[in-house]
């Protein structure tokens, strides 16, 4: 008797470890459903539509966005966990690459065909803010000087949601051909 009351707690015991076990991959799976999912992105603003000029570099940060305008090009991008740095702020390098990106683009759009090829020569580039996952990061450029050879402009930053906009860096650089 004693031997079959021990048996029936064991497989009592097993029979509750099972559906613990069970229980617990269910609610572990549920919590990676959970963090997996990631509401659709907001539409752009208006006027800016995929841009179409890729690059090795930016490919991983797509979709890129772009709205051109009689004088330059403006670059925008949601801001996503894969644009952010260990601290969870978006990275200062994705903010520098695109504000050079949209410098080259507003650079060439501004000499319209005078310039095969830009390159950056000078770029400075201070941030005053940070940005947020979510937020809608726009880099604008202002062409200031043009010549045959080399182009000066000023770029800024700023990320906005909820039409609230927070200037993030202010640059200037120098593309030459």
């Amino acid at each position: 008797m004693k031997k079959r009351m021990i048996l029936m707690l064991v497989i009592v015991a097993v029979f509750i470890a099972t559906i613990a076990a069970v229980k617990t991959r269910q609610i572990q799976a549920g919590m990676k459903q959970q963090a997996a999912f990631q509401p659709p992105p907001e539409a752009p603003p208006e006027g800016f539509e995929k841009h179409d000029r890729r690059s090795p570099l930016t490919d991983p940060w797509e979709p890129i966005y772009s709205k051109q305008t009689p004088d330059a090009i403006i670059l925008g991008l949601r801001l996503a966990t894969p644009h952010t740095n260990a601290r969870g702020f978006v990275h200062g390098g994705l903010i520098a690459a695109l504000t050079d990106k949209a410098m080259g683009h507003s650079c060439g759009h501004k000499m319209r065909g005078a310039a095969q090829s830009l390159v950056t020569v000078s770029m400075a580039i201070d941030f005053v803010s940070s940005a947020q996952i979510g937020q809608w990061l726009t880099v604008e450029t202002e062409v200031v000087k043009t010549s045959s050879t080399i182009c000066f402009a000023l770029r800024s930053a700023s990320a906005m949601r909820s039409g609230r906009s927070r200037m993030m860096s202010l640059e200037r650089g120098k593309p030459l051909r």
